[in-house]
């Protein structure tokens, strides 16, 4: 499907997705790029380049993608779900509430 569809970055960033899930997190590294190559601020493939660093123990680098996914769409669940809980890792408690706020407002959350 990605081969009839190499400009599609949904769906580039949806296989990343899956490669992560396989721990093949290189492979899903040169489809992130690709999407990111198409849509720049594409809040899916952000979170999923975080969910990539993060499980690789960049936390740093998670952090930054989580921030970008959630400045390109700020209702975007899964970023505001990965993001608040190293907000409040980090003691930025007013920073990881508003975010869960932004969650619930999304209807992300209960």
């Amino acid at each position: 499907m990605v081969q009839k569809e190499p400009r599609n970055a949904r769906l580039l960033a949806l296989f990343a997705e899956t490669l992560i899930y396989l721990k093949r997190t290189d492979d899903a590294y040169d489809y992130l790029e690709r999407a990111l190559a198409i849509r720049p601020t594409f809040a899916r493939a952000l979170y999923v380049r975080g969910r990539a660093r993060s499980l690789e123990g960049d936390a740093k680098g998670a952090r930054e993608d989580f921030e970008a996914a959630v400045k390109a769409d700020g209702s975007f669940g899964p970023a505001l779900s990965a993001l608040w809980p190293l907000q409040r890792a980090a003691g930025e408690t007013a920073d990881a509430m508003q975010t869960l706020e932004r969650l619930a407002q999304a209807n992300e959350a209960s």
